[in-house]
């Protein structure tokens, strides 16, 4: 079977652990868009492993797809493979070689552009997603085959000295940035990953196409959250790619059937018990308070990539019914609904207040949602411990009240239950 799994939220929902479960019955996992700007943990017993731009299913020893629609920072990825490899971990990994590459250039423009943007930031990472997909959209990007190519025909440097001698100029007349590209120091850089990229990178789309044709079963992980894609997101607070299953084809070069074979079979959506955001914009339900800190210190809410606290608010059900529609969600996984123990009350945002409006499907856009109210349900909360539940029937009954609501709230049965980090701390609702 092959399935995708996505962030119905703001990113940080608890993906690596859903991938990572579902991958030991999968043959490939793929990511298909984003960078090194989106972090995913993964606990195995005693083990936390942080991964950035490797997929989830990397623990579990299966093959893995970077397809060309996600961005490559070298040096970080070849650090985060290396530290695989110290872990006894080598991924079997191959990277399309049209995926473009985002270069220290592209990092110095992400910072001095979030500056230059004020209160229209989006709390950027400073990973220097947004400018490699702004090269590649104004086709003026590096794809790890360009870098090969440019390289063996002995225009490597020529090219660098274009593009820093075009950046140099923006960053110092555009955003008065004093910063100084070294352009013999990347030549020297990208010449040194070359053999890498040789070794590791190919045909991705072919390879996805003949594994699919042949039987072989997919997980595609989406990387970042509904709310972050770029389309269908609170634009400007997104990220610079798409977050929902659109992504999935573009970001992979594969289409709806290989060889009459389906290429998705099921939609998952990973929803966060409670809402949880690093970063800028509005959030409609966010707590400001002690339960909003509470939340943030038991879940240990900072981000994977950046350490940045994140902003906590409870369970907003207008933002997931949305991805529930973009993303054609079949089933839901609930995770960290063990954080929410402990607390006397819980509540569900059902519904925003704009002006004389009650907002319950598609989001306002972004200037209308900083105007927006929560209208929501209250729940009673439970005191018990349900990290050991394995079963549904386990849970204390107001918790299983609130996922019940959930599942009345979206239209979507919820399948998987996350009680903990660890791989094994999850209950399954056949």
């Amino acid at each position: 079977m092959n399935i995708a799994i996505f962030g119905m939220q703001w990113g940080d929902e608890g993906k690596g652990k859903i991938v990572d479960y579902l991958s030991e019955k999968a043959d490939i996992v793929t990511r298909f868009q984003g960078g090194n700007n989106a972090g995913r943990t993964v606990v195995v017993g005693d083990q936390t492993f942080k991964l950035h731009l490797i997929p989830s299913g990397v623990v579990y020893g299966k093959k893995l797809f970077v397809g060309n629609g996600v961005v490559i920072d070298p040096e970080d990825f070849i650090k985060e493979l290396d530290a695989l490899n110290k872990r006894g971990i080598y991924p079997d990994l191959l990277i399309s070689d049209r995926a473009h590459l985002t270069l220290s250039y592209h990092i110095a423009l992400d910072s001095a552009f979030s500056t230059y943007q004020g209160k229209r930031a989006a709390g950027s990472t400073k990973r220097g997603i947004a400018p490699t997909y702004a090269d590649k959209y104004a086709r003026h990007g590096m794809r790890i085959a360009d870098l090969i190519e440019l390289h063996d025909n002995g225009e490597l440097a020529e090219f660098v000295d274009k593009a820093v001698s075009l950046k140099s100029k923006e960053l110092k007349h555009v955003f008065g940035s004093e910063e100084l590209l070294d352009k013999n120091a990347l030549v020297l850089k990208l010449s040194s990953y070359v053999d890498f990229f040789k070794k590791h990178s190919t045909n991705i789309t072919r390879e996805i196409y003949n594994a699919i044709a042949a039987g072989k079963s997919i997980l595609y992980e989406g990387a970042q959250g509904g709310l972050l894609d770029i389309d269908h997101g609170l634009y400007p607070y997104t990220t610079s790619s798409n977050t929902t299953v659109g992504g999935i084809f573009t970001g992979l070069g594969i289409g709806l059937r290989c060889k009459g074979v389906p290429t998705l079979d099921k939609v998952i959506g990973v929803v966060k018990a409670y809402t949880s955001r690093v970063g800028e914009g509005p959030v409609i339900a966010e707590l400001l308070n002690d339960v909003g800190n509470y939340i943030r210190e038991k879940g240990h809410e900072y981000g994977t990539t950046t350490g940045r606290p994140r902003r906590i608010g409870w369970l907003d059900i207008v933002e997931v019914n949305n991805f529930v529609i973009v993303n054609g969600i079949d089933e839901i996984a609930l995770t960290r609904l063990d954080i929410l123990s402990g607390l006397k009350e819980l509540k569900i945002c059902v519904a925003y207040a704009l002006a004389d409006n009650l907002v319950r499907e598609r989001l306002p856009t972004g200037s209308a949602m900083g105007r927006c109210k929560p209208l929501y349900e209250t729940f009673a909360g439970w005191d018990i411990d349900i990290s050991a539940c394995r079963n549904f029937s386990e849970l204390p009954s107001n918790a299983q009240k609130y996922v019940k609501r959930i599942e009345e709230l979206t239209g979507v049965t919820v399948t998987m239950i996350g009680v903990g980090p660890e791989r094994s701390q999850i209950i399954i609702r056949n």
